[in-house]
């Protein structure tokens, strides 16, 4: 079972870290996208990255100090949500959490250097269903939004009949 992973990192510190991480995802019988190996020889590259990521069930993110830095890498993030895939935020170095975009923060953060991660971390990847989501922030910024056009659809789907009629009516109160 292969699982279709997006590798998302910065080369200036996190290709050694990007190296061992592959080699433990052949291991189990994984493969996945890495720009120093699959990018081809056009000129632009994002058309590329953005084709990959397409069709990425997973996005793991190397967290590194120049990861969090990169507005290139934040820009692989985004679209890696906009599609819907799992979000993976792997430790690549000792680093506090704080540190870590507030959307990162909530979720399951791997240390793949413990035991107990690394299991959950594969694990994840042999799964299917459920996806680390972001949750609206009131603090975010209208333009830090990402839009999901797949996400909205199915919603959409389930909450309307065919004749466009509500199947049901929900409220919530916070």
């Amino acid at each position: 079972m292969s699982a279709r992973i997006f590798l998302s990192y910065a080369r200036s510190d996190g290709s050694a870290v990007a190296e061992t991480l592959i080699q433990l995802l052949v291991a189990y019988n994984h493969s996945a996208w890495q720009d120093l190996r699959d990018l081809g020889p056009e000129e632009t590259v994002w058309p590329q990255i953005e084709k990959a990521l397409k069709t990425a069930e997973f996005l793991i993110v190397l967290i590194t100090p120049a990861a969090l830095k990169s507005d290139y890498i934040r820009k692989e993030w985004r679209e890696a949500r906009r599609n819907g895939a799992t979000i993976m935020p792997v430790m690549a170095m000792e680093q506090s959490r704080s540190t870590l975009p507030r959307w990162l923060r909530r979720g399951e953060v791997y240390d793949l250097k413990e035991a107990t991660h690394r299991e959950k971390f594969l694990a994840r990847l042999n799964s299917t269903g459920g996806t680390f989501r972001a949750d609206w922030d009131s603090g975010l910024e209208i333009e830090t939004f990402i839009a999901r056009p797949r996400l909205f659809a199915q919603i959409k789907d389930q909450l309307l009949s065919e004749k466009s009629e509500p199947v049901s009516l929900t409220s919530a109160l916070q």
